[in-house]
């Protein structure tokens, strides 16, 4: 009994790529620095080698999915999933509460749902390896990640407000 692994946010509440390897970089130091006790976990073996071995293990995840600030083509903008697939990030967020290029957060007025891009990046996210979470978007945008995605979908964290 007990929690072998966690779901360790990395990110913040933007999608800066500069600021998520600095906390991507702090997250390995400490694994780094206390190897008997924790390590980061990539893949479920991981896990399960982490747990024989007597120590907790952490997946990395996002605040937001991590795009350049001016984006010149969808290929090079994808292109980060790949990098941070490979820095070790499983999971990310596809909102934070405000409208993104991807769709639209549980703090906006509107729910337009999941954009032309956002589809893409689910796509991408899906072929790559990472875990899309609703965590912070609207309702619409939500299900609409859920309808494109051909993997799980995880909502994270969520607050369903009683109807009315």
């Amino acid at each position: 009994a007990g929690v072998d692994c966690v779901f360790q946010n990395s990110g913040e509440e933007s999608n800066d790529i500069e600021r998520l390897i600095k906390r991507l970089a702090r997250r390995t130091y400490l694994c780094d620095k206390m190897p008997d006790v924790i390590t980061r976990a990539a893949f479920p073996a991981d896990v399960t080698a982490a747990k024989k071995a007597g120590r907790h293990s952490i997946y990395i995840t996002t605040n937001g999915v991590p795009l350049p600030s001016t984006i010149y083509s969808v290929e090079s903008a994808l292109y980060y999933l790949t990098v941070f697939f490979q820095l070790g990030v499983r999971m990310m967020h596809l909102t934070y509460n405000r409208r993104n290029l991807l769709g639209d957060g549980c703090a906006e007025p509107a729910d337009g749902g999941l954009s032309d891009l956002g589809r893409t990046v689910i796509a991408e996210m899906n072929r790559v390896g990472i875990i899309p979470d609703v965590a912070h978007s609207r309702l619409r945008t939500s299900l609409e990640v859920a309808q494109c995605s051909k993997k799980p979908v995880v909502a994270s964290h969520i607050f369903i407000a009683e109807p009315g």
